[in-house]
């Protein structure tokens, strides 16, 4: 029973999913097959870090297009990603953090923001 987790949805689309866990405060990312949880700090540089690519980040030659890759400091284990997945992703980050905004706002919790 340790393992429920109470998740509150976000943002959501065909393919992308992003979601808060009341219970650990961990935000989940659900794109395709891949499942990434993040803190809020590890969220928001996730963040910066896809809005910091540059074209000349897309090397990665793939059937869907050129791929930036990004690692990830806990593991070897890396994303790629089109420049077009990238923007979807990033509008969907931002309307779940603009959700979870207004949610913090609505229970009087606005230390968050």
């Amino acid at each position: 029973m340790g393992d429920l987790h109470q998740l509150t949805i976000l943002a959501e689309s065909n393919s992308l999913q992003i979601s808060k866990c009341s219970c650990c405060s961990r935000y989940n990312l659900n794109y395709r097959n891949l499942f990434v949880d993040f803190s809020k700090k590890e969220f928001r540089l996730f963040q910066k870090m896809l809005e910091s690519l540059k074209p000349l980040n897309y090397t990665v030659s793939h059937p869907e297009g050129f791929k930036a890759v990004i690692g990830n400091a806990k593991s070897n284990y890396h994303m790629a990603f089109t420049a077009t997945e990238v923007q979807h992703i990033l509008i969907k980050i931002n309307q779940a953090l603009i959700l979870e905004s207004a949610f913090d706002l609505l229970s009087g919790n606005d230390s968050q923001l």
